[in-house]
């Protein structure tokens, strides 16, 4: 009977994880500020479906020190 629990927790645990996607990272990008007088680096996030979806998706901007870098 154990066995046949722990089986299911495993079957459980495998088909939740299949419906997980990955979200796509673009690390290390830049842009030339005229601002800054300076390239600047920077990256994205996206959501797995951020291309085919229609949603439109929330921006969060985590803006560091100008000394420190977008890692």
């Amino acid at each position: 009977m154990k066995s046949k629990f722990y089986l299911y927790l495993i079957l459980c645990f495998l088909f939740n994880m299949a419906g997980y996607s990955q979200s796509t990272v673009f690390e290390s990008l830049s842009f030339e500020s005229n601002k800054l007088g300076r390239k600047v680096s920077y990256s994205i996030y996206l959501p797995s479906d951020y291309n085919t979806s229609k949603r439109n998706y929330p921006v969060l901007y985590l803006l560091h020190g100008y000394t420190d870098n977008e890692t």
